[in-house]
């Protein structure tokens, strides 16, 4: 656990399920991938909910809370701005007295006024043990659908056309809250209807429409028809008046089923050539815009320039739509209009180093004061131990080391000369000894001495022989003699190192002034950094000469002053005036003194307390005049400050904390020289740093910072240099904090303070952790770096917080911003502001005029990469862009595609030697690029054409027709529908083999019961249906979903019931309601090029074709081979809106006779 601190701030190709099917008489094994989605309306383009490959990384989100809100039981404290007092204290062991630093400097006190915000490291609460990691919904949701069913299902899941796939998918995951929850969401999306939040998730949904039938079978009528129903007359009779009646009634004729054929310029949209350049040459170049996106660009300019929070920005559109472009181009326009932000560097806390400073610099001066700060640190270690050892200090030392070894030298010969006359018995002297006798202890004793020199025991006894005093009473006696003197001399020794300390204090002062001398030569330019430089250099200048010459000349007259044979020196500190003398340059104390007066040179008559009675008094005008100097010196720089305009904040700021440095390395200098302190592992490097978290040096405005790989590193920086990891003595592993705390490393949030932070919002769902740390930082408007980064936050990282304004652009599907409105209740109010762009733009001239203007644009960026295109091969661009918007009336803004496209078609251009692109080279990139793509589509063929798959593609069949599905989104088949009607009603009246199979799913489910509900209102009405028509999808071997197959399910049951056949040429894709009406489906591009397809190869004679909704027609973009077989005769597309128009298509008899039939066939069924 970290501890609560402060931070001052100062599609891929889709797999399908697999199935071996043997054929013995056939030798065949086919793995057969079946997957009959009949989707739900226009050509669902969901915008990619999760990555086209890769494991999808999970991120965990908060106990209790959807969303992120309360992540791992994050407590962070907020620290606002507040003005941080440094107090001079002790930050290593060794104490130096308070310096001066020079009045050159700023009229700022050290560290008072440094204003910083606190970039608080604090606790994150470590995940319980045995929760699960995987706790956001929607995260949850796609590592389940990649555990499952690898990238089938999240191909699936991003392909999804309706409410009902994503419930169908759900169902294929296993039991756990991520199918509870992607079932949830599948049924509240239905819920929210086509014109809501959830529909927009769904591309294109196309408007049904109710048509009733075409007709209704007329009533017998006349006697006859009376005759047939009276029970008044005999059953023979009624029979055979029944008869008559029938061949007399008024029966329907079929409707112009050639009406409802689709005209040939609605099966393609084909571009003018009148209206097109001769060559892309000819397009007039124009400035970059992104065509048929009016509203998403409008929604997003108001996003991206709304201020405030809460106001962050979601864009959401398909890929290669322009999202991205969109939002770089006009933040190219906003950004430099706005303010630049301030650069944010770190420094070292030396009151509390676990918690760094931040301060604010103007733009590209964050780096300069780095520079600076670290120009001082090299100066001092370079020149330190220079200036320590140096001439003058080493004669200042000498002179204070002498001064206190003479007065002790002195005092000890007066006590020795007083010991010396002791005498003992008339012959016995006393000599008093010092010796060390422990580590911390000093002995004082007395040494019998005879005729002045120490003697030895044996030769005592020998001396005291007949004298008649014994040892013990010579000792008793000397003892006595020597007891006052041994306490004098503890006395002598005690003062001794009361002299000694005066003496170390004195070279402390010395050395503490001459190291900020050296601090304050060195800071300069890091103060001058720091404050802005706001003074008139040419003023400093002279400023600097003035003071400079008044102190060199008051040292010069210092240097001069004679006392007797000596000239004074002194040392002006803090704590008063320090005197010494020299005599010819080396320290001069008594002896040197006594040696003048051996030699003659000073009278005997002179004393050494008479020449420091001297010194005194001739230092007195001196300092007088120092103080005068200083005084002067003060005043010339406060008027200097008075013309020079006022720090800012910031710059107060910077100050303060650069005279902390200064006041730190004064303190703190023998970190530079002491060997100790560097064994200890306390080194300037660790001890002082000072690093750029965030560099505006090259930003004009606001910052714009496109993060394309969102780790949880890059997006949040990290923390370094927190502490070394050390192995205590009882074996256990421990933190041990490094002397100058950590270093903050700022990510792409940080950098974003002030402007723009833009991220890929599928990218950054992956990756532990980012989104629910993002959306932490967003509510509370503060970055934060977490120590130990995704891993920290999830175990209890120490984070470090400080003010951050960013406004966040998420560009993402419309799929995920519909799941984390929903899954994250806080998404939308930090997202407030959406820009959504459109799959596809209506075809006009501006849109035209538009996509020549891309051409333009890509071909001259290309750099020869994409030639020139002829007039055709415009054309070809422009129907693929039709093609690839999934309708004829409009083009597809997904313009990273057409780009690949046209690259691809130069490419073969080049190949066959041409210098222009033409039609031609458009039709084989796009046919390559089919032939390289579709394996799968040619298996299934070969699954046709070899028999294994059964299809009837001629001739008439009662209770079979061919219904159409679309694989993986990517190409159509067919698929035989049977149908066989039977009496009774047990079981319903519709009875599907493959519900009973259980391989259905909800949306083909709910078809099956608007089939009852159609039929039950055609023809139980008046009583109930006493019969069941049992179908089933043959040969389907996988699942099955979907209600793209309600139509063709009403006629194959219609033709079981009537015992009418079908044309089996023909075949159907449609929705329908229990009223018939026929409904818009999706994919019914592919699903007719599917079943040309396996038309063509078992032969087309004219009566093949495909039914569809006529509320597709706007989508039909189909393939030139495909509309060239229409024009001949050999194909047929026709557009119903009732299923009774399908009925005569497909029977060639009125839909009310085949009712009718139908009707009576069911009376059979139920007679006994």
């Amino acid at each position: 656990m970290g501890k609560d601190k402060d931070v001052l701030y100062m599609r891929g190709e889709s797999d399908m399920k697999a199935n071996t099917m043997t054929r013995a008489k056939q030798g065949l094994a086919a793995l057969v991938s079946f997957a009959l989605i009949f989707s739900a309306p226009a050509p669902a383009i969901w915008a990619n909910a999760a990555a086209q490959s890769g494991v999808v990384t999970t991120v965990p989100a908060g106990i209790g809370s959807i969303g992120v809100a309360g992540v791992a039981g994050v407590n962070t404290v907020q620290v606002p701005l507040t003005t941080l007092t440094l107090p001079h204290q002790d930050l290593l062991s060794t104490q130096f007295p308070t310096v001066n630093l020079k009045t050159t400097l700023p009229d700022i006190q050290a560290q008072a006024d440094l204003k910083a915000v606190t970039a608080v490291p604090q606790t994150l609460a470590a995940a319980p043990q045995g929760v699960a990691v995987e706790r956001h919904p929607v995260i949850g949701i796609l590592n389940a659908l990649q555990k499952s069913g690898g990238g089938d299902l999240i191909q699936k899941f991003g392909t999804a056309s309706s409410p009902d796939d994503i419930e169908a998918i759900a169902k294929a995951l296993p039991e756990g809250a991520a199918k509870d929850n992607l079932i949830a969401f599948a049924r509240i999306a239905a819920t929210q209807g086509g014109a809501g939040a959830g529909a927009q998730a769904f591309d294109g949904v196309a408007e049904a429409k109710n048509v009733m039938p075409v007709a209704e079978a007329a009533q017998v009528q006349g006697v006859w028809g009376s005759l047939s129903k009276s029970r008044l007359v005999p059953s023979s009779l009624r029979r055979y008046a029944a008869q008559k009646a029938e061949s007399q009634r008024q029966k329907a004729g079929l409707i112009d089923t050639d009406a409802l054929k689709v005209p040939i310029e609605k099966l393609r949209w084909v571009p003018n050539p009148t209206d097109l350049p001769a060559s892309t040459r000819e397009i007039q170049g124009r400035e970059k815009v992104i065509v048929g996106q009016q509203t998403a660009l409008e929604a997003l300019d108001f996003g991206l320039k709304m201020p405030g929070p809460g106001y962050n920005v979601i864009v959401t559109g398909p890929a290669g739509s322009g999202r991205e472009t969109s939002v770089t181009r006009i933040l190219e326009k906003i950004a430099p209009t706005m303010e630049t932000p301030a650069d944010m560097v770190s420094g070292t806390n030396f009151s509390e180093p676990s918690s760094p400073i931040i301060l604010e610099f103007e733009a590209g001066e964050g780096a300069k004061f780095r520079a600076a700060a670290g120009k001082l640190i090299q100066g001092m270690a370079a020149m330190l131990p220079q200036v320590l050892n140096s001439g003058e200090i080493a004669q200042a030392r000498k002179q204070i080391e002498a001064q206190a070894k003479a007065g002790m030298q002195a005092k000890q010969a007066e006590l020795d000369a007083e010991v010396a006359k002791i005498t003992v018995r008339g012959e016995f002297g006393v000599k008093i000894s010092i010796q060390q006798t422990g580590e911390d202890t000093i002995g004082i004793g007395a040494v019998i001495t005879h005729d002045g020199n120490p003697i030895q025991r044996e030769e005592l006894a020998k001396i005291l022989e007949g004298k008649g005093v014994t040892e013990e009473e010579l000792f008793a006696e000397v003892q006595a003699a020597a007891q006052p003197f041994m306490e004098q001399y503890a006395q002598m020794l005690q003062e001794n190192q009361g002299a000694m300390g005066e003496a170390q204090e004195k070279m402390m002062q010395l050395q503490g002034q001459v190291v900020t001398n050296l601090v304050n030569q060195l800071a300069a330019p890091l103060i001058k950094t720091a404050s802005g430089s706001k003074a008139d250099p040419k003023v400093m200048a002279k400023f600097k000469q003035m003071m400079e010459e008044r102190q060199a000349a008051w040292e010069a007259e210092v240097a001069a002053t004679k006392v007797g044979p000596f000239t004074l020196m002194m040392q002006i500190g803090d704590k008063g005036v320090s005197l010494g003398l020299l005599h010819e340059g080396e320290p001069a104390d008594a002896k040197t003194l006594a040696a003048l007066q051996e030699g003659g040179v000073v009278g005997k008559d002179v004393s050494w307390k008479d020449i420091i009675a001297q010194a005194k008094t001739a230092a007195g005008p001196l300092v007088q005049k120092y103080q005068e100097m200083m005084s002067e010196i003060q005043a010339a720089y406060q008027e200097i400050q008075k013309k020079t305009p006022a720090l800012t904040p910031r710059q107060r700021a910077a100050v303060s904390y650069a005279k902390a440095l200064m006041t730190d390395l004064v303190r703190n200098h023998m970190i530079f020289v002491s060997p100790e302190a560097r064994e200890a592992g306390i080194t300037p490097e660790k001890r002082y740093k000072i690093g750029v978290v965030v560099d505006n040096s090259r930003t004009q405005g606001a910052p714009v910072i496109f993060e394309n790989n969102p780790t949880f590193q890059n997006l949040f920086g990290s923390v370094e240099d927190a502490g070394e990891i050390m192995m205590s003595p009882n074996g256990m592993m421990a933190k041990k904090q490094n002397p100058g705390g950590p270093t903050l490393v700022g990510g792409s949030y940080l950098k974003a303070n002030g402007g723009y932070l833009v991220i890929n919002l599928n990218d950054l769902v992956r990756e532990p952790n980012a989104y629910p740390a993002l959306m932490r930082m967003v509510r509370s408007g503060r970055a934060e770096i977490i120590e130990g980064g995704a891993i920290g936050m999830a175990n209890g990282g120490t984070s470090y917080s400080m003010p951050a304004k960013v406004k966040v652009v998420l560009i993402g599907s419309p799929m995920m911003k519909m799941m984390l409105r929903h899954y994250d209740e806080e998404f939308s109010g930090v997202f407030r502001a959406s820009a959504e762009f459109a799959s596809s733009m209506k075809i006009a001239a501006d849109s035209v005029a538009g996509y020549l203007s891309f051409m333009r644009n890509i071909i001259t960026r290309s750099t020869g990469l994409i030639m020139e295109m002829t007039r055709d091969g415009i054309a070809e661009i422009l129907e693929f862009g039709s093609t690839l918007s999934g309708s004829n009336e409009r083009l597809s803004t997904q313009f990273g595609s057409v780009a690949s496209l046209m690259r691809e078609a130069s490419f073969y251009a080049k190949e066959a030697g041409r210098d222009e692109v033409g039609g031609a080279d458009v039709q084989k990139a796009i046919a390559q690029r089919l032939n390289r793509e579709g394996g799968s589509a040619r298996r299934m063929q070969e699954l046709y054409t070899s028999g294994t798959f059964k299809i009837d593609t001629q001739g008439y069949k009662v209770g079979q027709i061919n219904g159409l599905a679309v694989i993986g989104d990517e190409f159509g088949i067919p698929a035989r529908i049977t149908a066989q009607a039977s009496a009774g009603s047990a079981g319903g009246l519709v009875i599907s083999a493959d519900k009973v199979a259980g391989t259905t799913g909800a949306s083909f489910n709910k078809a099956l019961a608007v089939l009852e509900g159609f039929f039950e209102g055609l023809f139980g009405q008046q009583r109930p249906i006493n019969a069941r028509v049992r179908i089933s999808f043959e040969q389907n071997y996988g699942g099955i979903d979907g209600d793209s197959a309600t139509q063709t399910q009403i006629y194959a049951s219609l033709s079981a019931l009537s015992n009418v056949p079908l044309n089996q040429g023909i075949a159907i894709t449609g929705s329908a309601d229990q009223f018939g009406n026929v409904q818009a489906i999706g994919g019914v591009n592919h699903k007719i090029g599917g079943y040309f397809d396996v038309a063509k190869v078992k032969g087309l004679d004219g009566t093949q074709g495909v039914i569809i909704p006529k509320a597709n027609i706007t989508e039909l973009m189909l393939r030139p081979d495909i509309v060239e077989a229409i024009k001949a005769g050999k194909f047929h597309i026709w557009a119903v809106e009732h299923v009774s128009q399908g009925v005569e298509i497909l029977t060639q008899q009125p839909y009310s006779e085949v009712v009718r039939q139908a009707a009576a066939r069911m009376g059979k069924m139920g007679a006994k």
